[in-house]
């Protein structure tokens, strides 16, 4: 891929160049840090009302975020693992 910005003066400017899509960068992570600014401030006005609202009228969705905040990752170990290569 060639280089976006071959002019050697301004290769390495600190302004903020628009992306592909004609957003200036950081326009994404500024958003996301709003979104989870206003989301934070209305989970400490309604978060435990809420879900305890959601558990008790849509016990299904309460499940689906419950599992989603879970890790991904799950590690199986059965009675053989403990055993040496000798005792196998």
């Amino acid at each position: 891929m060639a280089n976006p910005n071959p002019n050697p003066a301004t290769r390495f400017s600190s302004e903020k160049q628009p992306d592909k899509s004609g957003r200036p960068q950081g326009s994404r992570d500024r958003l996301s840090k709003e979104f989870m600014r206003a989301l934070s401030a209305d989970f400490e006005t309604h978060g435990e009302t809420i879900i305890q609202e959601v558990r008790t009228k849509d016990p299904s969705t309460y499940l689906r975020v419950v599992a989603s905040l879970q890790r991904q990752e799950i590690e199986v170990r059965t009675p053989e693992d403990k055993l040496t290569d000798e005792e196998v």
